[in-house]
């Protein structure tokens, strides 16, 4: 029991196979027994990295105490490094391992990972031919290159580097593994199941080949429509209300921004939709969890969740896929050469271009992240994704991402930055390409932005400034008092409980100037709402169910309200733009499409209330018997008897005695071709 190799040996094997815990809890052990034990310090610093663990630091400490050069350490840094892009830095530190062991076969493979990066193509092989001539069998010199490239979305390099790693070693699954991903994430489904496949066998024990099996058996059940540039691809429900919709998006977005970026996307683009998250989720990176992302595309490939995934009204899909959408461009326009703040970045911006309501709104929590007066420069916004300390952090990374963009686009043109991703595809280093294309240095960009930054964030300065704890914010704050946001919403409160409208809305209203982005259930906009709906009079109702529209980016409620109200008003053409809005929240939500096909009746659109119906039909069992007959009904109103007659005999095949489709059948044939 104090056989301290045992413990290691199964700290080790639980770390290959990716069981962070049980390899912590080995390592752990041994360090009950030896406390300055430096293979079980290495390997719980490790798993705590792979992990997310904020031990890491502490342990990492520790272990550089005992030994400053130790080279799993060290190796560690480098990875951490050349994720960040810094790949000068990762090199310097892989040469300080070499200069102790000239064979250490990782810090090589790393180095050529670098050079890979750095386009120095000749070098890296010239350290690879070393690798080989010191061990012809390391597949570890082509699989750990493709793992990193992989990382920086250079997909087919990883794909082939991988390719290379098998030649040298048939066995090593995780190259074979490595392999599986990069042809998922090239789209190559067919391929990448061959080679799990290939995984499972050798290693059943294996949990991303199971989890991605698992997951492509669910994908083949999908159905596919292809059109123009696009294939989509999704479960029943989503395939028969959702993807027309999507493709109509896709295109809009595609003929906007090929012009706007210059660049022509190679088709096919692909785009899957996930009625559960975790096939979600492990279709992208492999295992389940990861519940903040909404979709991710790697280039050709978009993976998103459906609304069904989420919580109803919860999402809005249309700014998901078009935030995604916008990565294929600049993933496609620089050759997946970008860092992802960048690509991040330009897809925020382009997000709110869009659609004003959309983007990262400016959260209380981002407070913490600038506490110290000081905001981020060009070289330091990869690292709130690359390795953030909290999900505030990252959050506040896209925040600032895309300030940068919108900054850089209004400061120099958007010309300039089309010419900064020309020059990224070319090679140039992203910083070294925003200067070019500006004309600025980067001190000179990073004083602008920072200025800019200051004026962006100055709402945190009139929210709460100490900790707040969880609470009824959507931005998780318990809002207490002593900040001029907090009292002036405490004001309207108050106010519209003693039924003081007028004053009640003068406070909210300087609540919302004073943090227009506090987006909590309790917001200014919202409690307008309420207020003028419990107490009238009717045009103040409305006015702030349009301020409410205008101003929040997932308006089911309020606009499935107003919609009917503009429909008593016969405003058919406002109530149809309104539940097109709900639709990009809840397109399955079964009351705004019945509204919605009601509607398109009354305002002779008779090609929507098809549509609706057609949904109705599959969305809403009970019911599906009066949607058919509705359906057939606008069929024949619109001229197409056959289609109708159609209709109405396959509900008789199924309800012989429903009268009224009895009726409607009898009518559209005395009539023939006429409408009855």
């Amino acid at each position: 029991p104090t056989y301290v190799p045992a413990y290691l040996e199964m700290g080790d094997l639980a770390f290959q196979k990716r069981t962070y815990d049980l390899a912590a809890r080995n390592y752990a052990r041994v360090l009950t027994m030896d406390e300055e034990n430096q293979d079980a310090l290495a390997g719980l610093a490790e798993c705590y990295d792979a992990s997310g663990d904020p031990r890491l630091a502490e342990t990492l400490q520790t272990l550089l105490a005992i030994n400053p050069h130790h080279p799993r350490v060290h190796v560690l840094r480098a990875e951490n490094l050349l994720d960040l892009g810094k790949t000068d830095l990762a090199i310097g530190v892989l040469d300080s391992i070499l200069v102790i062991n000239p064979n250490h076969l990782k810090a090589l493979s790393l180095k050529v990972a670098a050079l890979f990066l750095q386009d120095r193509i000749q070098d890296a092989q010239t350290v690879r031919r070393r690798v080989l001539k010191f061990n012809p069998y390391y597949s570890g010199v082509f699989r750990i290159p493709g793992r990193v490239a992989s990382r920086h979305y250079r997909f087919e390099a990883g794909r082939d580097f991988q390719r290379q790693a098998l030649k040298l070693d048939a066995k090593d699954l995780e190259a074979r593994t490595l392999l599986a991903f990069d042809l998922l994430r090239l789209g190559q489904d067919g391929q990448a199941r061959s080679e799990l496949e290939r995984v499972f066998y050798a290693d059943p024990y294996n949990v991303r080949a199971y989890n991605l099996l698992e997951v492509s058996d669910a994908i083949e059940k999908f159905q596919t429509v292809e059109q123009g540039l696009f294939k989509v691809q999704s479960p029943e429900m989503e395939a028969r209300v959702l993807t027309g919709d999507m493709m109509i998006l896709l295109e809009e977005a595609a003929e906007r921004y090929q012009e706007k970026y210059q660049v022509a996307l190679q088709p096919p683009v692909v785009l899957q939709v996930f009625d559960n998250h975790d096939e979600f989720i492990v279709r992208s990176v492999g295992l389940p969890g990861l519940t903040g992302h909404l979709g991710i595309c790697f280039g050709g490939l978009i993976t998103m969740d459906s609304p069904r995934a989420r919580e109803p009204g919860s999402i809005n899909w249309r700014q998901v896929l078009w935030h995604e959408f916008v990565h294929v461009i600049t993933l496609q326009k620089t050759r997946n050469r970008m860092p992802r703040w960048l690509s991040e970045g330009i897809s925020v911006y382009e997000e709110t271009e869009k659609e004003p309501t959309w983007g990262q709104p400016l959260m209380p929590n981002f407070a913490k992240v600038v506490a110290d007066g000081s905001y981020p420069g060009l070289k330091d916004l990869e690292r709130y994704f690359v390795e953030p300390d909290s999900e505030d952090q990252m959050m506040f990374g896209y925040y600032a991402s895309g300030k940068f963009v919108a900054f850089y686009v209004e400061t120099y043109g958007m010309g300039a930055l089309v010419q900064s991703l020309d020059l990224i595809a070319n090679g140039t280093e992203t910083v070294a390409a925003l200067e070019q294309a500006s004309g600025a240095t980067e001190a000179d960009l990073d004083a602008a932005f920072a200025e800019r930054m200051q004026a962006y964030c100055a709402p945190l300065e009139n929210m709460p400034k100490h900790d707040a704890s969880p609470g009824g914010s959507v931005f998780g704050m318990d809002l207490q008092p002593e900040a001029p946001f907090v009292e002036a919403l405490e004001e309207g409160t108050d106010a519209a409980k003693a039924e003081d409208l007028e004053k009640a809305e003068e406070a909210f209203l300087r609540a919302y100037r004073l943090y227009p982005d506090y987006n909590g259930p309790d917001a200014p906009f919202r409690q307008l709402v309420q207020m003028y709906e419990a107490h009238g009079p009717q045009k103040k109702y409305i006015e702030a169910l349009e301020r409410l529209i205008r101003w929040d980016s997932k308006p089911l409620d309020a606009c499935l309200k107003l919609a009917r109200i503009r429909a008593e008003e016969q405003n058919w053409s406002q109530a149809l733009d309104l539940l097109d809005r709900a639709f990009g929240v809840n397109p399955f939500d079964v009351s705004m499409l019945t509204d919605w096909a009601q509607f398109s009746i009354a305002a002779g659109e008779l090609d929507g209330a098809e549509k609706m119906f057609r949904n109705l039909v599959h969305l809403d069992p009970p019911r599906k018997a009066d949607h058919r007959l509705a359906l057939a009904r606008v069929l024949a109103k619109r001229g197409s008897a056959s289609e109708a007659k159609r209709e109405v005999i396959a509900l008789l095949e199924e309800m012989p005695h429903f009268w009224d489709a009895q009726d409607l059948l009898l009518q559209i044939v005395e009539q023939g071709e006429g409408t009855p």
